[in-house]
């Protein structure tokens, strides 16, 4: 019986031990020990702070403590540890030598001559040596300008150089694109981005530098607004940085280049329809209510206009289509009148005083005045609306000598097709003009014969407007967003996808070979071909 007692109790502390054992490397169990951990603090690329707290060393004294770590679960003393003394109470202990950007699993540790025990199992994540810095939000957002509030919450493994926000036009902007400056300390800043692009969209990310390199903080992305959303009827460009659009109830301008553009004149009644500088300060612009057509004049590039006249034709609504400028003193302009739903009927104005006084021209034809252009002899070409010849319809093309020989009356050469002209370009000694139902028109002789030509698959097109860079690289402008280019002078053409379905309605080529569109609810088109 006596020799059973101790077989028995044999068994019990082999179990006992056993379960010990197992407490090392398990999350839920300990021995007679009490100990728990303390929380992680003071994480930074290479260290942290922590510590735990001997409650009972459970009838046998703690011959070491401390925390033991890893970078897997639940570590032991079989894993790294940094001792602590003995005894009861609470200690701390700082980690040190760690690997940046890891996850860390901590435990603090007692143990004595009969038990081992563990606290809470913690864990924490060492910093970059990198900064930390989020991009919070994007806002005041103008045609040109927007503002961005970020925040550095780590200067990293060292003091900051430099901090701010970065932005492009595409995905991930970094430092080598723009960017601010905006100090070199951690916390939360503002950051004041400028000279924006209007219409476009843009991608920003905050960014912080230290010695180590520099980091990101999440991107965000923005559109500029549209300087108006009115329909746009005219553009025009004087050289590569100033370029004036008229639109309805509005004018604008802009002086770099058609990064940015400025309402230079409003108006709550008046549609402009019409636009033409002879030079930075010397402009007119046409446009009409319900009940007139107007001209309007400046002398210092957009600041200030005065009315110089204004047309009547009883109850008939009035376009101004054209504006024509040749020198300090001479100037013409096309004005169509609209008697009723199916008739348009077209006179040209002529003024040798700038505008003060004006006479009229009209055509033989009831016919409308809708485009026109002006070669470097002074010499006027305009295109016709289709008129009723008792067969067939037929559009024509009128010339002006006026700024030449003052003369104020026109000729006509008849096109016998069925077609409207809406834009006219002549180019030298070629001349270009598209219109309805697709047309295209060509003249090798600057503009007195017109030959007429289809572009195929864009017979259900208005053409709205062409323009010529040269006799080579020509484009033309229409409905539902149309774009169309050629590089070999027209004999073949090529669809730009323009992503408005908008009609474009008047086209401008900077002489950098920059395209610019314009057309329904302030669409400003603009690319690089």
């Amino acid at each position: 019986m006596k020799i059973a007692r101790i077989a028995a109790s044999l068994f019990v502390l082999f179990l006992f031990h056993s379960c010990d054992k197992v407490t090392d490397a398990t999350p839920n169990q300990t021995g007679k020990i009490s100990i728990s951990s303390a929380a992680v603090s003071a994480v930074t690329f290479n260290s942290a702070i922590t510590g735990g707290t001997v409650n009972s060393d459970g009838g046998s004294e703690v011959i070491e403590r401390g925390v033991c770590y890893a970078t897997t679960p639940y570590p032991t003393i079989s894993n790294i540890r940094v001792r602590a003394g003995t005894g009861l109470g609470s200690y701390q202990v700082t980690l040190q030598g760690l690997t940046p950007e890891t996850k860390y699993f901590v435990r603090a540790y007692a143990y004595s001559a009969k038990d081992t025990s563990y606290g809470e199992h913690l864990e924490f994540t060492t910093a970059s040596l990198l900064p930390t810095v989020n991009t919070n939000t994007i806002s005041a957002i103008t045609t040109a300008n927007a503002q961005a509030s970020s925040e550095v919450v780590s200067i990293g493994a060292s003091a900051l150089t430099q901090r701010g926000v970065c932005w492009s036009t595409t995905t991930n902007p970094t430092i080598a694109n723009d960017k601010t400056t905006d100090g070199t300390t951690i916390g939360s800043y503002n950051s004041n981005i400028i000279g924006l692009k209007q219409n476009t969209r843009y991608y920003v990310r905050a960014y912080a530098t230290n010695s180590y390199g520099t980091a990101y903080g999440k991107e965000l992305t923005f559109i500029t607004p549209m300087p108006t959303t009115e329909d746009l009827h005219q553009i025009q460009f004087l050289d590569n940085n100033i370029g004036f659009i008229a639109g309805n109830k509005v004018i604008i301008k802009t002086i770099n280049g058609g990064d940015t553009w400025t309402k230079i004149r409003e108006s709550s009644t008046i549609n402009f329809t019409s636009i033409r500088f002879e030079n930075e300060n010397l402009g007119y612009a046409g446009g009409n209510d319900q009940y007139y057509a107007y001209i309007f004049k400046t002398t210092d590039g957009g600041l200030n206009w005065t009315q110089v006249t204004r047309f009547w034709n009883g109850n008939e609504r009035l376009k101004v289509t054209k504006i024509f400028t040749y020198g300090a003193s001479k100037v013409s302009c096309l004005v169509n009148s609209y008697p009723n739903a199916s008739q348009i009927s077209g006179s040209m104005y002529f003024s040798s005083d700038a505008g003060s006084n004006w006479v009229k021209t009209s055509a033989s034809k009831i016919v409308g005045f809708n485009c026109g252009d002006i070669n470097s002899a002074g010499i006027v070409y305009i295109g016709s609306s289709k008129y009723w010849a008792g067969v067939t319809y037929n559009v024509a093309v009128f010339t002006s000598t006026f700024f030449s020989t003052a003369s104020t009356s026109l000729t006509e050469k008849i096109i016998d097709v069925y077609a409207d002209m809406n834009g006219m370009d002549i180019n030298g000694t070629k001349g270009y003009a598209v219109g309805s139902e697709g047309r295209y028109f060509t003249s090798g002789d600057g503009g007195v014969n017109w030959t007429m030509r289809s572009i195929a698959g864009y017979s259900a097109e208005i053409f709205a407007d062409v323009n010529f860079r040269d006799n080579v690289k020509g484009f033309i402008v229409g409905t539902n967003g149309l774009l169309l280019r050629t590089t070999d002078g027209g004999l073949s053409w090529f669809k730009e996808p323009t992503n408005t379905t908008e009609i474009l309605r008047s086209l401008a080529v900077k002489p950098d070979g920059t395209v610019f569109a314009v057309g329904d609810k302030g669409e400003i088109f603009r690319k690089v071909l």
